[in-house]
């Protein structure tokens, strides 16, 4: 079986989590990211989520159709999905699919895996899991979450 792990990353924690993951990487890339060391980003990815404004994806190489597992990563913004995978939802057709969710978060998840499933509706959800910023735990947390991770992934899909 083929999997992809698609994922955006501001600050690296949702990527730390793609990367423990048995699966090829495409990590989504707007053309004009947010400065995540920027007090700013606060105030433009808030404008992004008010105002549902998509960010242009750079291209990328890999053909989503051709992979029969998706796991889907992103960090939670206001309680949801980022408007990067609203970008990429908009670009790219995803249907029947096996599709495993994955998220980054400060506080909570909020409602991000309820509104990913609404968005991907006439897909078939494996699993979900979510993870408390990952990167700023200690190395000896860090192997933790990565053997967390690693194991999941391959549970979720045997």
């Amino acid at each position: 079986m083929k999997k992809l792990a698609i994922f955006y990353s501001l600050e690296g924690n949702t990527a730390f989590v793609a990367e423990a993951i048995d699966a090829e990487i495409l990590e989504l890339k707007p053309k004009k990211d947010l400065n995540p060391k920027s007090f700013t980003r606060f105030i433009r990815a808030g404008m992004q989520m008010i105002f549902k404004i998509k960010p242009t994806l750079l291209e990328f190489d890999k053909n989503i159709d051709s992979y029969d597992i998706l796991f889907i990563g992103t960090p939670v913004w206001a309680a949801n999905f980022t408007p990067t995978l609203h970008s990429l939802f908009s670009k790219v057709n995803i249907e029947n699919k096996k599709i495993v969710l994955f998220c980054c978060y400060g506080d909570n998840p909020g409602k991000t895996f309820k509104s990913l499933k609404k968005q991907l509706m006439g897909n078939v959800f494996l699993g979900e899991i979510g993870f408390k910023d990952p990167i700023k735990q200690n190395e000896a947390k860090k192997k933790e979450i990565i053997k967390e991770i690693s194991d999941w992934a391959k549970q979720i899909i045997q």
